[in-house]
């Protein structure tokens, strides 16, 4: 917004231009006391205060040409930049509106707008202001806000607005698979994503979304998920923990375990407070038979969540299962014990306590367990209990023979 410098401000634009914001600001100043009706100086003095973070003194400056024909549109837009960074939401959406009647071209105004009804929880009046000559930037800002407020239904409706009259728009499509991702609709977000993936192969984000849809739909393809997971780290070099994590997860996924371990250690290392990463090293320790490093990582995992106030129980089932590996039967039952005191539906625990004091000869707790396991699990279909639910009624006709 380079307007007409005179020679009284061609100094302090520069300044301006440079970021010295603090020099321009006096600068513009010294050009108004020679001339009080420069509009240019008022005006980018009030960009100086609100770059500055003088919020208040924006507002007052930018007042005073809020009459002009030439500043009035991009004056209310600070005006409301300004008053938003202020918590004055309402008083913002006045203000922005009002530049938008003083420019309805002007395609920052329509980006903050949309913005500032996502903040109010205008949603349904967001998803109005967009129409046909919403700009790219303006529809994903206002479908970024909609997803960021879990309102995946309203941006799906947006993105098939848009692309309604134009089938080809790559953010509304991009915004569309966002969508899905958001409502966990992983097949249909990795089939859109693939769309625009044959479009532009190197889309970072794409990449990372493709090998999170394969990774989390409800038939996991796990080569995929990594074939994209590590196309997306060779692209932008981004090692983050959820990136580390998630390769991870696909070598799991196929009990690729050593390899999994390399990813869960590193994300470790990167970060020790994060409980999740220590749990899921713990978990591939516990499959490669490494009991004692998984014990060791269970607790740190127990430790961390402890910090964030936020236990799982089944971190705690992990780690009975760990001692229980090692033969540490009192420490397996403390810990399966803790398990459910966390989640009494830790259907696993009641089962093992079952087993534990089978082992230690305590035929009545072992009972007492084994039949809290069968009433628990006995509506659920999961096959994995299968076995588990024939073992624990053996052991319960046992205890009534009368051999016994």
């Amino acid at each position: 917004m380079g307007w007409a410098q005179t020679p009284q401000t061609q100094a302090a634009f520069e300044a301006f231009t440079l970021g010295d914001y603090r020099a321009a600001l006096q600068l513009y100043k010294e050009a108004r006391a020679a001339d009080p009706a420069d509009t240019t100086a008022i005006f980018y003095q009030g960009l100086c205060y609100f770059n500055l973070g003088e919020y208040d003194h924006c507002l007052q400056t930018l007042q005073a040409i809020t009459g002009s024909p030439s500043f009035r549109a991009r004056a209310y837009y600070f005006i409301a930049k300004a008053e938003e960074a202020g918590g004055a939401i309402s008083s913002a959406l006045d203000d922005v509106r009002r530049a938008l009647r003083a420019d309805s071209t002007f395609m920052p105004a329509r980006k903050l707008l949309g913005q500032l009804l996502c903040a109010n929880k205008q949603f349904a009046a967001a998803v109005d202001a967009i129409d046909s000559s919403a700009t790219a930037d303006v529809i994903a800002a206002v479908g970024n806000c909609l997803l960021a407020s879990a309102r995946c239904a309203e941006a799906m409706t947006m993105a098939r607005q848009i692309l309604a009259a134009d089938s080809t728009h790559f953010t509304a499509r991009l915004l569309l698979a966002d969508a899905y991702f958001c409502s966990e609709n992983f097949e249909k977000a990795a089939a859109t994503y693939l769309q625009l993936y044959a479009q532009i192969p190197n889309y970072p984000r794409i990449l990372r979304r493709l090998g999170s849809c394969y990774l989390n739909m409800q038939n996991s393809r796990y080569e995929l998920a990594e074939s994209y997971l590590k196309a997306y780290l060779a692209a932008t070099g981004d090692s983050s923990s959820g990136v580390l994590t998630d390769i991870g997860r696909a070598y799991q996924g196929r009990a690729l375990f050593d390899s999994a371990a390399v990813y869960f250690a590193a994300t470790v290392r990167q970060d020790t407070t994060i409980a999740f990463s220590h749990f899921n090293l713990g978990l591939t320790y516990y499959q490669l038979k490494k009991y004692h490093a998984a014990e060791a990582e269970m607790r740190k995992a127990i430790a961390c969540s402890k910090s964030g106030l936020d236990f799982s129980s089944r971190q705690h089932y992990m780690l009975g299962a760990a001692h229980m590996s090692q033969n540490e039967n009192k420490a397996a039952i403390q810990a399966y014990r803790k398990a459910i005191e966390l989640n009494a539906d830790c259907y696993d625990c009641y089962y093992f306590l079952g087993t534990v004091y089978q082992t230690l000869n305590d035929a009545p707790k072992a009972a007492a367990y084994f039949r809290s396991f069968l009433q628990r699990t006995a509506q659920l279909t999961d096959d994995r209990f299968g076995d588990m639910r024939k073992n624990a009624r053996q052991f319960l006709l046992g205890a009534k023979s009368p051999n016994k």
